[in-house]
């Protein structure tokens, strides 16, 4: 198990509605989520992810849009190299997040794709 937060930042485009056409939205997600590793004799271990949270999404700009949270489901697969007798490990994956976006004139589940890379370090329990 492992806690999480991931940001990303995304720009409404000209077929969005309203104020949401030239907004720049920040995108908060946090919660936890699951591995299920297959670790190799190598040091590699690719992994499935399975997880919740909630995501919130904040208007950059501060204009008219007002922030909101809501649940968000997760899902992802990456892969790790722990070089052997190592705590430390490195990672890439791909995950998404699955939520409604029930705000501004819309009313659709949203799915976003986040690509991540980065270290990780293993707890000595």
């Amino acid at each position: 198990m492992r806690g999480t937060f991931d940001f990303t930042r995304t720009e409404g485009e000209g077929a969005a509605a309203g104020a949401l056409s030239s907004a720049h939205l920040n995108h908060y997600f946090y919660g936890g989520d699951v591995q299920l590793r297959y670790p190799t004799t190598s040091g590699f271990a690719p992994y499935l992810l399975v997880g919740a949270g909630a995501v919130t999404i904040d208007n950059a700009d501060n204009g008219a849009l007002a922030s909101f949270t809501k649940f968000a489901g997760k899902g992802g697969l990456g892969v790790e190299y722990v070089p052997p007798g190592s705590k430390v490990g490195f990672f890439a994956q791909g995950s998404s997040y699955l939520y409604n976006y029930d705000r501004d004139g819309f009313d659709k589940t949203q799915v976003d794709l986040l690509w991540t890379g980065g270290l990780s370090y293993r707890l000595p329990f």
